[in-house]
């Protein structure tokens, strides 16, 4: 059984509530990436930031 690995832009509430809901779907998150610096980790998932680069392909928007 192969595991699905997804990525979210954003480290607030909405993510969070994404983590959760993914975790009971058995999804990994992989990164978070975020322009908020004060945002260290959410989750304990460590935050990406700032977002200088390509956006992966597996990226979710997680922003409210």
């Amino acid at each position: 059984m192969t595991t699905t690995k997804l990525s979210l832009i954003g480290s607030g509430g909405h993510a969070g509530v994404l983590i959760d809901m993914m975790k009971l779907l058995g999804v990994d998150i992989d990164n978070l990436y975020d322009d908020n610096y004060s945002n260290k980790a959410c989750k304990n998932i460590e935050v990406i930031s700032p977002i200088d680069f390509d956006i992966p392909e597996n990226a979710i928007i997680a922003v409210g």
